[in-house]
């Protein structure tokens, strides 16, 4: 059964509230509430300051709320410079300790994707897949947070892939190529083609990179997938190659893929 990683219990010691811009709560049965500041509590409750009074702070049972969403913490904010400043360990310590402290309140996805980077990036790359298959079983219930989810779940592929779990990579981004995130999107069907290429799979590679052609036309991936299409096409003798060529060096003519061209 999936847990619902919005709804999920928090760290035994009492959570820190803030007001820093304005929050929102979207009850069970949908209604938003917009306000100053949000206390996640131990047992999963919330408290919230009345957005009619101001002296006056709401508990809000946990289970009687879909979730909750704060402005970035300040605690993700120091999380993100030391990872900026490449202090990944650092990074990976106070993501966690966000996560603690925010996982109800709308940054426990971002949180859990960031502390698996600087896993990986410390070399601990067993321990970073773990981290983003525990986000794999979650069912995210915030809108707003599923691109980071599936950015989150690219990651994850990319991990596979490093890790030599190739099968387990091509399932999950067949899933994230229906991503609404373009950049996502087209990133996941290259990366799909990438490895039929590598098999020696050129023709179903070809159309892969041609439906990122397609699809994706103000992709940053677009100059390439043009390119690998033709190449992909040349090395089957398939006479539409030569389309692609043309069409890369007409729209593109000063990228670097456009260059490689003969």
């Amino acid at each position: 059964m999936k847990m619902i990683l919005t709804l999920c219990l928090l760290a035994a010691a009492a959570l820190p509230s803030f007001a820093a811009g304005e929050s929102l709560i979207v009850t069970s049965d949908g209604k938003r509430i917009n306000t100053s500041s949000i206390t996640a509590k131990p047992n999963g409750d919330l408290e919230y300051v009345s957005p009619d009074n101001s002296s006056l702070r709401v508990r809000i049972a946990k289970g009687r709320y879909r979730y909750a969403w704060v402005p970035k913490p300040a605690d993700v904010t120091e999380a993100d410079a030391k990872y900026k400043s490449g202090d990944y360990k650092a990074a990976a310590e106070l993501y966690l300790k966000a996560y603690l402290n925010y996982r109800n309140l709308g940054w426990d996805v971002y949180c859990m994707m960031m502390e698996a980077d600087t896993l990986d990036k410390l070399g601990m790359t067993p321990d970073a897949v773990s981290k983003l298959e525990n986000l794999k079983k979650t069912r995210v219930l915030n809108p707003d947070l599923e691109n980071d989810y599936q950015r989150a779940m690219f990651r994850l592929a990319l991990l596979y892939l490093k890790t030599g779990s190739t099968e387990a990579a091509e399932q999950l981004l067949a899933k994230v190529s229906r991503s609404r995130n373009d950049e996502l999107a087209s990133s996941a069907f290259m990366k799909r083609a990438e490895i039929l290429a590598g098999r020696g799979n050129r023709k179903d590679a070809a159309n892969l990179y041609f439906q990122v052609a397609l699809l994706f036309p103000k992709s940053a991936k677009h100059p390439e997938a043009l390119y690998r299409t033709y190449e992909n096409l040349k090395a089957l003798k398939d006479a539409r190659a030569d389309k692609f060529a043309a069409r890369l060096k007409a729209e593109y003519p000063n990228d670097s893929f456009a260059k490689r061209l003969k």
